[in-house]
């Protein structure tokens, strides 16, 4: 992948699985901090796996209802000429 990075290319183009030199298909870059999460999650056991992804989908949500709350009070203030 350093070597893809280096030249500006992909993997699969350089291995020969693609013909286009931009695009690795469907699949979305993964950057260095998701492969150290992804190690780490290899790392422990599957009951722990299972407590970080119920964590995970917690925070997840609450991260999401708090950015929804942030945009509908940004809304609500240009509505009113805040």
């Amino acid at each position: 992948m350093k070597i893809a990075r280096e030249l500006q290319t992909t993997a699969g183009y350089l291995t020969g699985d693609s013909d286009d030199p931009e695009s690795e298909g469907n699949a979305p870059e993964i950057t260095a901090e998701e492969r150290d999460w992804l190690d780490l999650l290899r790392a422990i056991t599957p009951k722990d796996r299972k407590a970080m992804m119920q964590l995970a989908r917690t925070l997840a949500r609450v991260s999401a209802e708090a950015v929804g709350l942030q945009q509908r009070a940004a809304s609500s203030e240009l509505a009113h000429g805040g």
